[in-house]
């Protein structure tokens, strides 16, 4: 399951939540601090692990 950053609009704190991606198409994600639903998603880095050499 991928990562996600959220900001929330309400306390101004971050934090990150793993979720499958049908649950962030629902909005289901809160601010964990004040258990606001006011979070909007920022951009965050990400890696990717293959199997293949380069």
């Amino acid at each position: 399951m991928p990562y996600y950053v959220f900001f929330c609009q309400d306390c101004g704190k971050e934090s990150t939540q793993v979720l499958h991606i049908a649950d962030l198409d629902k909005g289901v994600a809160v601010c964990p601090h004040c258990g606001s639903k006011r979070v909007t998603q920022k951009v965050s880095a990400f890696s990717a692990v293959t199997s293949k050499k380069s």
